[in-house]
């Protein structure tokens, strides 16, 4: 079973952002993708994107406003796929997010918890500084 395209990074990179007289931007067109993704880690990777989507962008009573489609592609540079040998790894695919038909994560308050940590880390790092001074 073969997946695919094999692309670059820099391929994929020179797709997005293109300006426009107006000051917007164009993203050009992904290529299609074959796919044997059937394999679990692509399905948990689809729930974690849509669950990032669903907690940065807007939704109300109608639905969520905007869509995320997405592709992954095998990575043509690296030596796994320099050979032409058929593979069933489950590796490529593409989906959209938030997933459609899924239940909605409740909203967790995780500010608390950062601002908790940065507070410990900025104390930890004061505290090696003076301890790295008073050693010289």
């Amino acid at each position: 079973m073969r997946v695919g395209p094999k692309v670059q990074v820099k391929q994929l990179a020179s797709k997005r952002g293109l300006k426009l007289a107006d000051g917007r931007e164009r993203h050009g067109p992904l290529p299609g993708v074959t796919s044997d993704a059937v394999e679990n880690k692509n399905r948990k990777l689809a729930e974690r994107i849509s669950d990032v989507v669903e907690s940065v962008k807007a939704s109300d009573e109608h639905g969520p406003h905007f869509i995320l489609a997405w592709r992954m592609y095998p990575n043509k540079d690296h030596p796994r796929w320099q050979t032409e040998d058929p593979h069933a790894c489950g590796c490529s695919c593409g989906n959209v997010a938030p997933l459609p038909g899924r239940k909605k994560k409740k909203k967790t308050s995780r500010k608390s918890t950062s601002k908790t940590t940065a507070k410990k880390k900025s104390k930890s790092t004061a505290k090696k500084s003076k301890s790295r001074k008073k050693g010289r």
